[in-house]
């Protein structure tokens, strides 16, 4: 959620790597170190965890229940939880551009990558990394085969700008259109 945990979390491998090295025991000294983005506070603090990890994995199950505060097994809240609200995409645009902007990877995993409904919408969001299970791959990959990225890009960007959860589950429910540019905003 920060960068304290993450610091901590750090040396902790560093020790162990110590300890490896220390006892000569074969390992790699050379573990990528990552960041689940999993909680609000971590895309608050996105920035500054990207500049001390090699990459980012955004959790969405857990990213949407704490955004949304969302119980997604509790049956008399459930329905609230809905992975097109524009606060969940916007923190999912926000934490890509943090690690782009750090120059490491960044990640999606959780029930939306797998989501064949979503992927016009992550990949035009700029995800080209999707995390699933194996019994998502197909259709998801039929999926990334048929769209065109300038018309995935467009999309998002409508998506990104949509004011409630309805307006995003409409864009979702159009055919695949091919919109038409955005106008620049100079």
């Amino acid at each position: 959620s920060g960068v304290d945990v993450l610091r901590e979390a750090i040396t902790g491998v560093d020790q162990v790597k110590a300890d490896l090295a220390g006892r000569r025991v074969p390992h790699n000294a050379n573990i990528p170190l990552g960041c689940m983005i999993e909680v609000p506070g971590a895309v608050e603090m996105a920035p500054e965890l990207a500049a001390l990890c090699q990459f980012f994995s955004i959790g969405t199950n857990d990213l949407i229940q704490y955004c949304l505060a969302v119980d997604r097994t509790n049956e008399r809240t459930a329905h609230l939880y809905d992975s097109g609200h524009p606060a969940v995409l916007r923190m999912l645009k926000r934490t890509l551009e943090a690690a782009r902007k750090a120059g490491i990877g960044c990640s999606i995993c959780g029930e939306m990558a797998g989501d064949p409904a979503l992927i016009e919408l992550l990949v035009g969001m700029g995800f080209e990394e999707l995390s699933m299970s194996s019994v998502s791959l197909p259709g998801v990959r039929a999926e990334i085969a048929a769209l065109k990225l300038p018309v995935a890009k467009r999309f998002a960007s409508k998506a990104l700008r949509a004011q409630s959860a309805s307006d995003v589950t409409a864009l979702l429910a159009e055919p695949a259109l091919d919109f038409p540019p955005v106008p620049s905003v100079a």
